[in-house]
């Protein structure tokens, strides 16, 4: 029995290693090391991939968390139709914020790779900060999908908004291994990591959109929380 729980164990993390390695082939890949060569931005002095979000010790917050969190303030979305609430950025989006705002630096990290503060990182000719277009989110996020509202108060507010006990169809890219809506949440909140999974791109969709988290071939991820 103990044999067959270490074997079960193993595969599990085998299993695991696979789902995530593709981060290495991704835009997510800043490093000098194997990024794709359609990279608009990468490090021209840094091999190591994790190190521009995560560090092994003296991390900012979890997951091991090695930027600092962006200043903003952040200007949320905002309609007539919108129910969510009160907007406050949680950690779910604040993280991706912290490369897309416009304004991070993309090689500040709070512990480089070395001894002490590390050493520093160099970025190629085109900067170390995103430039206009559409990964450049800005602060003003009130023309992108509204992140930083409880789900569960929309939902209570429009009947056109899914339950959150909805199941989630098997296409979901979802290392939490959630199987409904509220497993996507964060801290119950609508958060950019709802929707899109920073370590692997979505291979089953031609587009490869933005890391999404499922195709969304006939607003397939879009109908899984709006019924219309």
């Amino acid at each position: 029995m103990k044999k067959v729980l270490i074997l079960v164990v193993a595969l599990t993390l085998v299993t695991a290693g696979v789902a995530f390695a593709g981060i290495a082939n991704t835009k997510h890949n800043l490093s000098t090391t194997n990024h794709p060569a359609t990279n608009t931005y990468f490090s021209t002095t840094e091999d190591e991939i994790c190190v521009f979000c995560h560090t092994p010790h003296a991390a900012t917050a979890v997951p091991l968390w090695n930027r600092n969190t962006p200043a903003g303030p952040f200007t949320g979305y905002s309609s007539n139709t919108f129910n969510g609430g009160t907007i406050a950025l949680g950690a779910g989006s604040l993280n991706c914020m912290s490369c897309h705002d416009g304004v991070s630096g993309l090689n500040v990290v709070i512990n480089g790779v070395g001894p002490g503060a590390g050493r520093a990182i160099t970025m190629n000719a085109n900067g170390n900060i995103i430039g206009a277009g559409p990964t450049n989110l800005g602060t003003d996020l009130s023309n992108d999908h509204p992140v930083g509202f409880v789900y569960a108060t929309s939902k209570a507010a429009d009947t056109g908004i899914a339950a959150d006990t909805t199941a989630l169809n098997a296409n979901w890219i979802n290392a939490s291994g959630a199987t409904t809506i509220a497993g996507l949440m964060r801290n119950t909140q609508m958060e950019c990591a709802s929707c899109h999974e920073p370590h692997v791109e979505n291979t089953y969709d031609a587009t490869k959109v933005s890391f999404l988290r499922n195709a969304n071939a006939g607003s397939n991820m879009c109908l899984t929380c709006h019924l219309k």
